[in-house]
């Protein structure tokens, strides 16, 4: 018996052999052409056969594959036998033909742009659909590091009780009840105390007088109230009362010096209105008439949003598009495979800010807190718990947020640490990227953390920084002056060229397009433009953020 069925172009059986020795070695067993069918036996018998008995239909997507009559034909059975298709695009090209209209609407796998990458994530949604993941072990010590999540506050509540009920039991009862139960043993305390009160104001009254009577100064009841301003208008004292005075001053406490302010604790900024995003394969940008546009892969309706109103704050996913209204409801359109547009109800109010990756999608409400929806296959949306914060951002299985005291908090995937992000501290901006995630400090430097097969998390000399946008495989950095700084790649293996942008006052991060807006309304773009997404030459009047 097998799991997978395998579909190719004969052409490219090195690439359908590799996948299928990667899946093998994962578990997953495989059927894939010439290799299963035995001497004799009919191909038109034995491949749907394969495909009727197999739980998840993989296509290698190519202009080959598109154009084989036999590749046509195993897609068509797989969609009639209702199977999971996977669609594996190992060519940068569009998808026609019948193969627009069956797949269009099905997760794709770009492995052109991240062949690796994109096959080892295949790997793991195969073998969770087949209730075969599991967690590998080295990944455990990261949940401490993610406070909201159960597993630790499991962990950090068992150290916590014993000291609270020891401590506790003994310490308080011996201090507080055995010194009641002393003081009736001692009841001249009190007459003594009195005794020693009374007789110190006895003679402070007597050199009172006797200094009133030296100088012939009449003595009224009000200058015994007034004994700590008048010896400074006394000129004749007798030895006597100058020695009181001595004595006197000895005992008067110095001032104390005025203690040094507290410097107030650091308070990260709220995010801000975004009127430019970019997504895998489109962009959108609000224009200074409120209008919005979308340019670049429309397949799923992503960029046809003329009919939205009344919106401040935009952000672009993989395949689909979510925009902020005034009233701090939200908008979704575009690929809702996995519940990723589903952004209505009451849960979705009072939001200032939302962000958009490949499958989910994050809001940040007024109160501080946070709401999600869409794939949870790694814990991306559990962020119920999170409270204080001030920004999002959603990354490929990963979300990230921001806190009012500058500190931030991650969960979901972590296999190259993208959720490494606790021992941050005075961070004043957040973006996340498809397995990375970077930060801009109070000073205007910039961490980064996750994969870096690319150079994306090389930003550790960038200074003077308002703002960043990390991408599938790159890191984009704005300068104070309107500068642009950029690391990683446009696609696998081909860096992104330096970003020659000027009075640029807003940036934003695709799947490997970089797009960026000037002080005067128009654009740049730079990167991948196999669906038109870099097409702003001719665009103007963009609105510039709050």
């Amino acid at each position: 018996m097998h799991d997978v069925f395998i579909s190719y172009h004969s052409s490219e059986y090195n690439t359908a052999d590799l996948l299928r020795r990667r899946l093998e070695n994962a578990g997953v067993a495989c059927w894939i052409a010439p290799d299963c069918i035995q001497g004799g036996q009919s191909y038109a018998q034995q491949i749907p056969n394969a495909i009727h008995n197999a739980e998840v239909f993989i296509v290698l997507i190519s202009k080959a594959s598109m154009s084989s009559v036999w590749v046509s034909k195993e897609v068509d059975i797989a969609i009639n036998e209702k199977k999971r298709i996977m669609p594996f695009i190992i060519e940068n090209t569009p998808l026609t033909g019948e193969y627009r209209f069956y797949l269009s609407n099905v997760q794709q796998y770009m492995a052109y742009a991240d062949f690796d990458g994109m096959l080892s994530r295949m790997i793991i949604d195969i073998q969770k659909y087949l209730g075969r993941y599991s967690v590998n072990k080295p990944a455990e010590p990261v949940q401490p590091q993610e406070p909201e999540r159960a597993p630790v506050r499991e962990e950090t509540q068992k150290p916590v009780q014993n000291p609270e009920r020891k401590p506790v039991q003994k310490p308080e009862r011996k201090p507080v009840q055995k010194p009641e139960k002393k003081a009736g043993k001692f009841p001249l305390i009190p007459v003594v105390v009195g005794s020693v009160v009374l007789l110190s104001a006895l003679i402070a009254v007597v050199i009172l007088l006797g200094k009133g009577r030296k100088n012939q100064t009449p003595i009224e009841t009000s200058a015994v109230t007034q004994q700590p301003t008048e010896p400074v208008s006394t000129e004749t004292e007798t030895p006597e009362s100058a020695g009181s005075t001595e004595t006197e001053n000895p005992t008067t406490p110095e001032p104390e010096p005025t203690p040094e302010p507290e410097p107030t604790p650091f308070t990260a900024q709220t995010q801000k209105h975004v009127t430019l995003s970019a997504g895998r394969y489109h962009t959108i940008m609000i224009q200074e008439d409120g209008t919005l546009r979308g340019i670049g892969h429309n397949t799923n309706g992503q960029c046809d949003l003329d009919d939205w109103k009344d919106i401040v704050s935009i952000s672009a996913g993989y395949y689909y598009t979510v925009g902020l209204k005034k009233d701090g409801t939200v908008l979704a359109k575009g690929n809702n495979q996995y519940g990723q547009c589903e952004v209505t109800g009451d849960d979705w109010k009072d939001l200032i800010a939302v962000s958009a990756c490949d499958r989910h999608t994050i809001g940040l409400r007024a109160d501080g807190t946070c709401v999600a929806c869409g794939s949870n296959d790694y814990g991306q949306c559990d962020v119920t718990e999170w409270t204080d914060l001030v920004a999002v951002a959603a990354g490929g299985h990963h979300s990230v947020g921001l806190k009012k005291d500058g500190t931030v908090v991650a969960t979901g995937e972590n296999e190259d640490g993208q959720c490494n992000v606790s021992e941050w501290h005075n961070v004043v901006m957040i973006s996340a990227g498809w397995a990375h995630t970077v930060a801009i400090l109070e000073d205007g430097t910039v961490v980064a953390t996750g994969k870096n097969a690319y150079g994306q998390c090389d930003v550790t000399d960038w200074t003077d920084m308002v703002s960043i946008a990390a991408g599938g495989g790159y890191t984009v950095g704005l300068t104070a002056g309107g500068e642009v700084r950029v690391c990683g790649c446009q696609e696998i293996d081909v860096p992104f060229p330096s970003l020659d942008w000027t009075q640029v006052t807003e940036i934003a991060a695709g799947g490997y397009h970089a797009v960026g807006l000037k002080s005067d309304g128009t654009l740049y773009a730079e990167g991948n433009n196999e669906s038109g997404q870099c097409d702003v030459s001719e665009i103007q009047n963009i609105k510039q953020p709050d």
